[in-house]
C-alpha cells in the first residue's frame, strides 16, 4: 500500500515512556556535547575522537539534571570517562584522546 494512505503513528506510548523526563536534562546535555563538539573542530579532529577525559562543573541543579543523562552524554561524547564536579560556573573540560596512527 502507499505511505500516503497509511495511518499515522501513535506517539502515546513514546510520551508515555518519556513522561517521566525531565526537559531541563535534555538541555544540559545538549550544552556539554555543543562544548565537546567545540573542543574537537578547535583542535582540528573529527567529531568521532574519542575524549579521554571529560569534566563538566556546574551548580546543583545543571549536576542533577546531566546525572540522569550521564551515560547518554558519555555515548555521545565518545568519552571514557565524565566528572561532575559543583561549581558556581558553567565549565566543560575536554582532554582528547591521541590521534590514531594510520
Amino acid at each position: 500500500g502507499s505511505v500516503h494512505r497509511a495511518a499515522w503513528p501513535d506517539a502515546t506510548p513514546v510520551r508515555a515512556a518519556a513522561a517521566d523526563g525531565d526537559a531541563g536534562a535534555y538541555e544540559v546535555a545538549a550544552r556539554v556535547l555543543g562544548e565537546v563538539r567545540k573542543a574537537k573542530t578547535a583542535s582540528k579532529r573529527s567529531l568521532k575522537t574519542a575524549v579521554r577525559r571529560l569534566v563538566v562543573r556546574g551548580d546543583a541543579t545543571l549536576l542533577e539534571r546531566l546525572e540522569a543523562v550521564k551515560v547518554d552524554v558519555c555515548e555521545a561524547a565518545r568519552a571514557e570517562s565524565v566528572e561532575l564536579l559543583a561549581s558556581e560556573e558553567f565549565v566543560v573540560e575536554v582532554e582528547l584522546a591521541e590521534p590514531e596512527e594510520d
